[in-house]
Formats: structure tokens, sequence, C-alpha cells
């Protein structure tokens, strides 16, 4: 499974640097409608994928600082706003 629980939808604050998380893949915050705050710094990405932020029009802060990224897809941040 790619994406967070449908169940999780209610959450507005998600942390999850420093994990070595490698890839984000398309649609993963899919249902997190609810989410203001994503703190995905410190990580070992390299590349944003189309719509991996798709329905998080709620955002308020995105954190990806210290990360790998050298590559970003056309619509990596589509549905931000």
């Amino acid at each position: 499974n790619t994406t967070f629980n449908k169940n999780l939808n209610q959450l507005q604050s998600i942390d999850i640097s420093k994990n070595k998380i490698q890839n984000l893949f398309p649609n993963i915050f899919l249902d997190l409608i609810n989410l203001e705050f994503l703190n995905i710094k410190e990580n070992q990405l390299k590349k944003l994928y189309n719509q991996t932020f798709k329905n998080l029009r709620k955002l308020k802060e995105l954190h990806l600082q210290n990360n790998l990224i050298n590559k970003l897809d056309l619509e990596s941040f589509i549905g931000l706003v």
C-alpha cells in the first residue's frame, strides 16, 4: 500500500523527518485532507513525483530541507492550493 490509511483523514500534523525515507510516491497523502503541517526534512528523498501532495489544500507548512532532491516532476506540487 502506498498511501496513508483513510482512517487518518483527521490528522493535522505529520513529522516523518530523519527517517531515511527515499521515496514519496504519487498520492501518498491523498486521504489526509485536513493536514496542515508536514515535515519531511532530513531524509534521503531524491525525486518528487507528480501528485505527491495532491489534495493537501489545507497545508500551511511543508518542510523538505536537507534532502537530496535533484528532480521534480512537472506536477509535484499540484493540489497544494
